[in-house]
Order: C-alpha cells, then sequence, then structure tokens
C-alpha cells in the first residue's frame, strides 16, 4: 500500500511541485518497478547501485530484527508535477540496539554493507539531485520524525551539499571518488594518449606474464550456464588474494555467507539479462585471475577481483585490466568504470574523477552531542572526522583513499 505523505512547492507553481510518497513495503514496489529501472538506466555515470534489482535483493539479504538491531523499511519516491518518477529514495530507519530507551533511530540507506555497495544515496538524474535534496530536507523537518540521526550519503551535487549545509546541522565527514575511462574507437588511439611510463609500465607487464613460459590466454564468461563454475573460481581466487600476508593488504569481502550469497543472486539475475561478465586471464588450461563487471548500456562498471598470489611477480592482474579495456573497446562501449576508491593503478589510466560528499545531521540538544560523539567513534576507520563548511572546495577534504582492488 502507497500512501500521498507530502506536496514540496518549490517556486511557488503547480509546475514546479514535487509529490513525496512513503512505500510500506517491499512488494510495493512492483507497482513502480519499470519506472525505476527507466530511471536507473538514466543516470549518469551508470553504476549497478541504483537499480532496483540491487536495492530489493539487498532488502531481501540484509535486513534484520534482532536485539542489536532492527531495520524497518522506509522507501520513498519523488514524483513531479506530470507525476513522472525523479527521484527513488531506498531509507531505512536503523534502530540500535533493537529494543530499550537507550536505543538510538538513524535514517539512512539500503547498502549499508562491508563495502559491497559502493555507492549508495538518493537514486535521481544529477539535474534534479539538489531540488531533490532540498524537498526530501523540508519533508524530514516539517514531518517532525525525530530521529537522532540522519545520514546523507553520496552527494554528488555541490549545491545540494550547500543546501544542507546552509539549512541543517550538519557535519560532512568524507568523500569518496568514482573513477571514469573515456574508451577511444581503438586501442591505438587510448594508448597514445599515456604518459611515457604507463606505457612502459603496460609492455613490462605483458613480458612478466610471458615470462611464465606458459600461453597466456583472455576470455570473457557471459553465459548462463558458465555462471556457477566461473563464479566459485571467483569466490576462490578472490579470497586466495585476500589470504596472502606478504603482499598489500585486501579484506575478504566475500568471506561471510550473506555477502556471498547476495553477490551470486545479484550475478546470477544479471546473466540472465547479460547485464553482467566475468574477465579471466589463464595461464595454460588455469584461470589465475579474474574480475567482475556488470555491464549497463555503452559502459563498463569493474567490480571485485581475484588472483592466485603464486602469481602476483608476472603481473596477471594488470594484463587482465588491460585486455578487458581492449575487448570493450573492441566491443563498442564508450566508458570502462574503474569503480570507487582512489589508487595508483587507476589514476594511470587518466580517468575522469566524479566526487561525492557524505556527512550526517545530528538532532540538536544534549543526547544529540552525545548521539554526535559516540556515532563518530563508530564510525572512525570508515569515515574521518572532517568538517567542510559551504565554502570549501570539492578537492579540499580528505579523500577516503584505500584502494578497493590494486591490480600490482
Amino acid at each position: 500500500m502507497v500512501h500521498l505523505i507530502f506536496s514540496s512547492d518549490r517556486a511557488g507553481s503547480d509546475a514546479n511541485k514535487m509529490r513525496i510518497e512513503a512505500i510500506t513495503s517491499p512488494s510495493d514496489c512492483e507497482a513502480f518497478r519499470e519506472e525505476w529501472e527507466a530511471l536507473h538506466n538514466n543516470i549518469r555515470p551508470q553504476m549497478p547501485f541504483s537499480s532496483p534489482l540491487w536495492n530489493l535483493t539487498w532488502w531481501k539479504h540484509y535486513s534484520k530484527n534482532s536485539l542489536a538491531a532492527n531495520y524497518s523499511f522506509f522507501l520513498h519516491t519523488v514524483r513531479d508535477a506530470q507525476g513522472s518518477l525523479i527521484a527513488v529514495v531506498p531509507w531505512m530507519i536503523t534502530t540500535r540496539p533493537g529494543f530499550g530507551p537507550l536505543k538510538i533511530r538513524t535514517l539512512n540507506y539500503f547498502g549499508a554493507d562491508q563495502s559491497i555497495t559502493e555507492i549508495r544515496g538518493v537514486i535521481c538524474e544529477p539535474q534534479n539531485e539538489a531540488a531533490v535534496i532540498a524537498a526530501l530536507l523540508r519533508y524530514l523537518q516539517e514531518g517532525n520524525f525525530q530521529f537522532d540521526i540522519v545520514d546523507w550519503m553520496y552527494v554528488g551535487d555541490p549545491s545540494a551539499v550547500e543546501t544542507l549545509e546552509q539549512k541543517t546541522p550538519l557535519s560532512f565527514c568524507q568523500i569518496n571518488s568514482i573513477y571514469i575511462l573515456s574508451l577511444k574507437t581503438s586501442w591505438t588511439a587510448l594508448y597514445s594518449g599515456f604518459s611515457s611510463s604507463t606505457k612502459k609500465y603496460m609492455r613490462r607487464s605483458y613480458e612478466k606474464v610471458t615470462e611464465t613460459k606458459q600461453k597466456f590466454k583472455f576470455s570473457i564468461v557471459s553465459d548462463a550456464s558458465e555462471y556457477p563454475e566461473a563464479m566459485a573460481r571467483f569466490f576462490r581466487l578472490h579470497t586466495a588474494r585476500a589470504s596472502s600476508v606478504d603482499m598489500f593488504a585486501h579484506p575478504d569481502k566475500f568471506t561471510h555467507e550473506k555477502n556471498r550469497k547476495f553477490i551470486y543472486d545479484i550475478f546470477e539475475s544479471l546473466f540472465s539479462t547479460r547485464s553482467a561478465i566475468i574477465f579471466e586471464l589463464r595461464l595454460g588450461d588455469k584461470v589465475v585471475a579474474c574480475r567482475l563487471g556488470f555491464i549497463s548500456g555503452n559502459s563498463i562498471y569493474i567490480y571485485y577481483s581475484g588472483y592466485d598470489p603464486r602469481w602476483r611477480n608476472y603481473s596477471v592482474g594488470t594484463v587482465l585490466m588491460i585486455e578487458a579495456v581492449k575487448w570493450s573497446i573492441s566491443n563498442n562501449f564508450t566508458e570502462f568504470n574503474l569503480s570507487a576508491g582512489k589508487d595508483r593503478s587507476k589514476l594511470r589510466w587518466k580517468p575522469r574523477e566524479f566526487i561525492y560528499q557524505s556527512g550526517f545531521q545530528v538532532r540538536p540538544g544534549f543526547r544529540g552531542s552525545v548521539i554526535s560523539h559516540c556515532y563518530q567513534l563508530f564510525k572512525k576507520g570508515g569515515i574521518s572526522r572532517h568538517n567542510i563548511n559551504k565554502k570549501t572546495q570539492p578537492h579540499a577534504p580528505r579523500h577516503n583513499d584505500a584502494g578497493r582492488d590494486r591490480t600490482e
């Protein structure tokens, strides 16, 4: 069941009104799933995390109701004066602990996991973000919901950031970046634009892989019938890379069964529509490196990887990446999304950077001060405490620079 909750007039005319609706259960989302899918396909840059598949599957796997925490479904839609869907807000109310007088109520987004969901927040096209967030802010203020904390995650429009900072006591704490490589019509054209050091690094990577004295072969897995075995190889290689003690540390994101089941279900659904791909590199007859990817229109989004650490000195991860880019060019893709997180292996490709800011609002008063202090301690390690005022330039605060999946 869907209830009309709020109508926000941004400019005093009917043409500029927005209608915000609360969706009471996941099953109610089926009524507008096609609209949501169309919205997801129109968002730039294209990423898998805004789709109805990702969000509703996430709720299926990660929603909880326990003594430690309780998640309440609080998803909202935003429509314009003509009734067109312009935003989906995958909100949930998190209560910690799940009961008692000391519980803290936080309004945050689906995707509260161990970096399985890399980008989360309001789902809308960039040109609508500032207006949508302004309407949501007014909705929360006039609704008197009494949340202890309100998270505002991955805000891309600087004017939306200004709106939040001007109207609320808000602390912005983290900057994240997405890096996107614009592909040329040929590998030669793309390669010619790289620095001499990058070209040398790539040549040396191929020289190293040939030193194995084994023939290397790049291949893709895109057929649903091949998917189960390919995912089993991915999990094995991802764990092997994470378990290596004498290399740059990478946590095993799929050591928990919940994470593994979630991503397996996501890729199983996407493989049925050829919207996912697995890149693999073989030495002889063995797969030694692999990487997951999402396909959306003319864009490839690369996701987590794995490789056999016994071959780490032969640049198998780097060669796999280069071959994946070559394959994308030859198959007429125009964007290669290097995903979230800043590290040297991404920057050498000279990608475009898309910056997102995240922060939180705490209720005023003594209770809010205590909660704010505790919340920042809770976030320590994942979010650096750093306030940003409205005059701060986007590049000034400290980035969350932990490279997610280095290939060196």
